[in-house]
């Protein structure tokens, strides 16, 4: 029983690493990674930075995780690094 014990807590491990931290589901391709290294849904990312009307150019909008703070370039969340891991 102590074995599957430490399966079930890798398997939520796991989990919790393949999960968006905004919708807390299993992240839904595309994966956008932030230069501070957390990941997150493509659409999670971009409805974030609509709300918190960071949608221009140069302007900047708050990491949801660590709340690091960076600028969209021209092509938006478009231009963002996908992580393809």
């Amino acid at each position: 029983m102590f074995m599957d014990d430490r399966k079930e807590h890798k398997m939520e491990a796991l989990c919790k690493e393949l999960s968006c931290p905004v919708c807390l589901d299993l992240f839904t391709p595309p994966v956008i990674e932030l230069p501070c290294g957390h990941n997150y849904c493509k659409k999670c990312l971009k409805e974030t930075v609509v709300a918190q009307k960071s949608t221009e150019p140069n302007q900047k909008f708050p990491c949801p995780m660590c709340r690091k703070a960076f600028a969209l370039d021209q092509k938006g969340i478009n231009g963002m690094k996908r992580n393809v891991c």
